[in-house]
């Protein structure tokens, strides 16, 4: 288990693989392809993704040299995780304004 709120660096890759697959339409990409066969969402991660975005070296624009990795086995494993960031979120103050 990591510490709530970190990304780990599978993690980051991932995610740095999803945005790029996404803006750049590669829907049939590993990453996208994963998380269509897990019925994993961008809501089922948008803490997740909250945090990897506020990071200073978060890119979408390049293809990512490595991985991609699958940090994850399933979709309730992305939801228990997601849950840890809200948390994280929470206990620092942030709250969904909606």
């Amino acid at each position: 288990m990591t510490a709530m709120g970190t990304l780990t660096p599978a993690e980051k890759n991932f995610l740095s693989h999803y945005g790029y697959e996404l803006l750049n339409h590669e829907y049939d990409g590993p990453v996208l392809t994963w998380t269509q066969k897990n019925r994993v969402t961008a809501l089922d991660m948008e803490h997740i993704l909250a945090h990897y975005q506020a990071l200073p070296d978060s890119s979408w624009e390049e293809r990512p040299e490595t991985g991609p990795d699958f940090p994850w086995p399933n979709r309730e494993a992305v939801l228990d995780r997601n849950r840890e960031f809200k948390e994280a979120m929470h206990q620092l103050g942030y709250s969904r304004r909606g």
